[in-house]
């Protein structure tokens, strides 16, 4: 199993040389400056750097493993780029990086404004992970009470066989318990759901021991339902991994850090306890109705290792 997600060793080099968190990184993370948090920038595997307006990516930057080349992706909007900016999808090199992000600071809010408001817009999931990671990650400071170390949280296996090895029995233990409280003759609440492997955020706590959380809206009850399952399936596979990926995350902080997408303070956040602890949280923005409240106590009296915390629906971060 792995963890594996950044620059390589010689390309980060040559990004903190040539400056290019504050060259590129950061021009392009600001460039919308009526929304501070539109933007959030997650490392991923195979020197990717990814942008995300919410729930969705729009951009990544994917860095050449000598760190002196830059390619750009734009998921599904590559063929309105090479129709509009047909000289953007080149191999840039680094000496050319303030003219590239000269040409992002155009783009980048092009993109947001032709991203369906399902993803961020509606001020739903993908609005709130973007305001948790900001809160919690860019703008951390020491009195906060987690560090947001990555979301779409993913653990790497060697092939998709043994990911269903590992999961399987995990997953099967939790569905089983979902559905059999949806179930119930007394309860249609939803309709059972197979739980996937990706979590929202990978947190650190002030013990510096790990927290999967899993984010819910409270107008979606058959989601706040789903959650604590879903939360308590990810904290036993990041417990049941970490003496394999602890490491793999600690140098994927070290690296947003190097990188300035984590402040410098957030460097006392390490090393990560050993050995380690996983917490699972299940969080709900907003306020559900009384009786979803009551609903979502039968769920999680399923999944006692989850902790339920309320998050006000009011935005940590504006303009």
């Amino acid at each position: 199993m792995r963890y594996s997600r950044g620059l390589t060793e010689r390309a980060l080099k040559v990004w903190v040389r040539e400056s290019l968190p504050q060259r590129l990184l950061l021009p392009t993370l600001n460039c919308i400056p009526e929304d501070p948090c539109a933007l959030d920038v997650q490392l991923r595997e195979g020197g990717v750097l990814q942008f995300y307006h919410g729930n969705t990516s729009i951009l990544r930057l994917v860095a050449g493993g000598l760190g002196d080349t830059i390619q750009l992706q734009f998921d599904s909007y590559e063929t309105d780029i090479r129709g509009q900016w047909p000289n953007l999808k080149r191999e840039w090199t680094i000496d050319e990086a303030d003219e590239l992000a000269w040409q992002l600071r155009e783009i980048v809010p092009w993109l947001v404004s032709r991203t369906k408001s399902v993803y961020y817009k509606n001020k739903k999931e993908g609005f709130w992970e973007n305001q948790l990671c900001h809160l919690y990650g860019r703008y951390w400071t020491p009195d906060k009470e987690w560090l947001v170390l990555d979301r779409q949280a993913v653990i790497g296996f060697p092939s998709s066989t043994a990911r269903t090895e590992f999961f399987e029995p995990i997953i099967s233990k939790r569905n089983a318990a979902m559905w059999s409280v949806f179930s119930s003759q007394a309860r249609k609440w939803a309709h059972p759901r197979t739980i996937g492997t990706e979590l929202d955020l990978l947190l650190l706590n002030r013990k510096r021991e790990l927290v999967c959380m899993e984010l819910k809206h409270a107008s979606s009850s058959a989601g706040v339902y789903y959650g604590p399952f879903q939360a308590a399936v990810y904290r036993e596979a990041f417990c049941s991994a970490a003496d394999s990926i602890v490491d793999n995350i600690e140098t994927m902080a070290k690296q947003k850090l190097a990188l300035l997408l984590l402040p410098a303070a957030a460097s006392s956040m390490f090393p990560i306890t050993q050995p380690a602890v996983v917490h699972g949280v299940l969080a709900v923005v907003g306020t559900p109705s009384i009786e979803v409240q009551g609903r979502l106590e039968v769920c999680l009296k399923c999944c006692a290792e989850i902790e339920h915390r309320s998050i006000s629906e009011e935005p940590f971060l504006t303009e």
